[in-house]
């Protein structure tokens, strides 16, 4: 502890609350050299020229708690490595506002040696019950005070939403932020939202899928990630998330009026509010408006409708997950018999009501064809209904592992080929993107030779050029489309193995854990033991993957027939 008299180390701790004071950087050389000159006044005081301040800005000593603020930590964290003495800051209120945890930070740093001095108090560190006392009553009046600041600025930020004022922070997608003309009462330069208009032109996309196609925001976050230039246009400009359509879907400020408590937190996360909480602007500003409120509450109700349906279906016992990719077990490993590309999910909600006028709903389960589906070349269906096709799997995987006799060994035999599986995955994935990255090539020579094609000089006319140019662009969505496909499909299988040591010791038999097990354990059991599902009408080819004397030899294909029509 220190003693009068003793030359000691002094360290400042400086803090703004806010990001505006933070941008500003008055308040700092305000603090700085208040505290500076408070430091000069003691002779035996010495400023530390190693480490002379802490500094914290754009933080809040009443939301934050002791723990969760790193530069209290770290002063904490030098004054038990005895670095320094005392430490200075303005007031009282730059360590903290919290009663119930300032008093005691102080008493941890007193424990360490160091004393606890500000400009307005002087030492504020207790040395008897009275200064406790003391100490508890002035955090406590300044976590009051906190508590009616923050009230002051919620009333001021519902009454400037009611007027249609933007409330500062990021502007969302679609916006960007110019500066208004006009100044706060700190004579702050504020800044209004107007729209950016070529990711306007996304976000209106984005609604025309969810309005018209009836596409949820996982379907949405798919398409936008297939093309190259819409990628290009993500808020990072790399790819889309998932969470930021799903916020675009349910922004009101897209209609073009502000909102405010559509969130709190809650435990240190957010949660959406309902929307009877929420405070909007009493006048529509058509400048920022990218949609018509008729659009965003169609769009809000076929939401609430998705999640109802889902909703129901869990109340009768069900699972009815929000991707129905989930409810397709043979989806990693089907392909289309004639053109040879792998079929994706078809699958979609159908709703219904009832004679008693019950609404109700269901996943009907499809197999797409990619090719069918893009209005490419292909002899074949365009969609397999899960329901037909997938009975005579699930009956030839029974039989299938009905001649297994120990589970250690298929156990074995399949572990055994997941290295192998996931060599050639990778290889396809190499092959593929080299394949595109030639396709690219060709891509630019095209665009390159249209010019001399204008003018020409070239063999080819501006009509050939372009049509080729055209279908090598639809190719390369292709081709990026199945990159994605394939990566997702090898981070999946990565992790099977967890999957099949789950199955060992804890079942009687493989064929049992078939039979009774969810879709993900049916598609885990398939993905290991068949390679490939070629399907055409009236006839699916089964490849599997491991070698048993007693049933299959290794690849090949087992056929089952059955009436057209599947």
């Amino acid at each position: 502890m220190v003693t009068a008299g003793e030359t000691v180390l002094v360290r400042m701790l400086l803090r703004v609350s806010s990001n505006q004071q933070l941008d500003a950087d008055g308040d700092i050389k305000v603090q700085r050299n208040i505290v500076s000159e408070y430091i000069k006044i003691h002779e035996e005081w010495i400023l530390d020229t190693v480490k002379p301040e802490y500094y914290e800005g754009g933080v809040s000593g009443y939301k934050n708690s002791v723990d969760d603020r790193e530069v209290l930590q770290e002063i904490l964290a030098d004054a038990k490595n005895e670095e320094f003495q005392i430490l200075v800051c303005y007031k009282d209120d730059r360590l903290g506002r919290r009663e119930d945890e300032i008093p005691q930070y102080i008493k941890k740093l007193a424990r360490s040696g160091v004393l606890v001095f500000t400009v307005k108090d002087g030492c504020i560190t207790p040395q008897n019950h009275t200064d406790a006392l003391v100490n508890y009553i002035r955090y406590w009046h300044a976590e009051g005070s906190s508590m009616d600041t923050s009230q002051r600025v919620r009333d001021a930020a519902r009454e400037n939403v009611r007027m249609g004022r933007n409330q500062g922070g990021n502007a969302p997608y679609g916006y960007k932020l110019v500066y208004s003309g006009e100044y706060s009462k700190h004579q702050r330069a504020l800044k209004k939202k107007v729209i950016d208009h070529e990711r306007a032109d996304v976000v209106r996309y984005i609604y025309d899928l969810a309005k018209n196609s009836e596409y949820g925001y996982f379907k949405i976050t798919a398409i936008l990630n297939a093309d190259e230039m819409l990628r290009s246009m993500s808020p990072n400009g790399k790819v889309w998330k998932c969470g930021t359509v799903r916020d675009i879907l349910r922004n009101p400020i897209y209609t073009g009026y502000e909102a405010y408590n559509r969130r709190t937190k809650v435990d240190g996360h957010f949660i959406r509010l309902d929307p009877s909480k929420w405070v909007l602007s009493e006048k529509c500003n058509t400048e920022i408006q990218i949609i018509s409120p008729e659009l965003w509450e169609d769009v809000q109700k076929l939401r609430e409708k998705r999640k109802e349906a889902i909703d129901r279906a869990k109340e009768r016992g069900g699972h009815a997950p929000a991707n129905t990719s989930n409810t397709l077990a043979l989806i990693n490993v089907s392909y289309c018999g004639y053109c040879g590309r792998k079929l994706t999910n078809g699958s979609k909600y159908s709703y219904w009501t009832t004679r008693d006028g019950e609404k109700r709903s269901s996943i009907v389960g499809y197999y797409r064809c990619q090719s069918k589906h893009q209005a490419e070349p292909c002899p074949g269906r365009g969609v397999y209904r899960a329901d037909n096709v997938e009975p005579a799997v699930f009956k030839f995987v029974s039989d299938y592992l009905s001649t297994l006799e120990d589970n250690t060994v298929v156990a074995a035999k399949l572990i055994e080929t997941e290295k192998e599986q996931k060599k050639l995955a990778e290889q396809k994935i190499r092959d593929t993107k080299k394949a595109l990255e030639n396709l690219d090539k060709d891509i630019e020579s095209l665009e390159e030779n249209i010019p001399g094609a204008l003018r020409g000089e070239s063999a080819f006319s501006v009509e050939q050029l372009s049509g080729l140019l055209e279908r090598n662009k639809q190719k390369r969505i292709s081709l990026q489309e199945t990159i994605q496909t394939m990566e997702t499909d090898l981070k999946s299988n990565n992790s099977d193995s967890a999957r099949i040591n789950k199955y060992i010791g804890s079942i009687p038999s493989w064929k049992d854990a078939f039979q009774n097990g969810t879709v993900a354990e049916k598609r885990t059991i398939i993905n290991k033991l068949i390679e490939r599902i070629d399907m055409k009408d009236g006839e699916i080819t089964i490849y599997v993957r491991v070698n048993l004397k007693k049933f299959l030899s290794r690849n090949s294909g087992y056929k089952v027939v059955q009436e057209p029509g599947l």
